[in-house]
């Protein structure tokens, strides 16, 4: 559930989410939400209404940028890689990935490569004729104890995080950081995106 506190203080809501699935939400009004949970009466809005808003200071006290701490160690890391766009999902059928072993490289099945679709050193979507995902196109791998990205040559590159990672690199590996990390393959429109999640053990 979420944007409950703004239809209580009647502020634009402080959270936003985002489906990476099909997805069937509820919406409910704000009349409609204070008439069920009983909010007719002044003083329990008033407390509500001031609970929300404390709140929402306490939250934005804490909702400056965040520094980024380094991937953990690959042995303690739990790493998903996961769809960031609805193409994926509905044209590819891509469902959560787990990585087992580094390096896994990710890539187009119909590049030439024997990378099964799903493996514990790869993942290879059966893109027939997408040019922007090459076979393989970038690998998660460990360099010196930390978790990175790294491009193997493809065309068009991959985006780590924003950094764009090609062949003229001066650094051929982007580390990753612990909670969620965007890696686009090719160029920023591509429909390629993938979310990397790291979390510690």
């Amino acid at each position: 559930m979420f944007g409950e506190s703004g239809v209580l203080e009647a502020r634009p809501r402080a959270a936003t989410a985002t489906a990476i699935t099909a997805t069937t939400l509820l919406a409910t009004e704000a009349g409609a939400f204070l008439s069920a949970f009983g909010m007719d009466n002044d003083r329990a809005l008033y407390l509500v209404k001031l609970l929300c808003s404390r709140l929402r200071s306490t939250n934005l006290r804490g909702a400056g940028p965040a520094p980024k701490t380094p991937a953990p160690a690959v042995a303690e890391a739990a790493i998903r890689l996961l769809p960031n766009n609805e193409r994926l999902v509905t044209e590819f059928a891509m469902e959560p990935v787990e990585v087992r072993s580094l390096p896994f490289q990710v890539g187009n099945r119909f590049g030439g490569e024997t990378i099964p679709i799903a493996s514990n050193h790869g993942f290879c979507l059966p893109a027939r004729g997408a040019i922007e995902l090459a076979a393989p196109h970038f690998e998660l791998l460990r360099r010196g104890g930390l978790l990175g990205v790294r491009d193997l040559g493809s065309r068009d590159g991959t985006i780590v995080n924003g950094t764009l990672l090609n062949r003229a690199s001066a650094n051929p590996v982007v580390p990753l950081h612990a909670g969620a990390n965007e890696v686009i393959a090719g160029r920023p429109k591509s429909p390629f995106s993938f979310r990397v999640h790291v979390e510690g053990g």
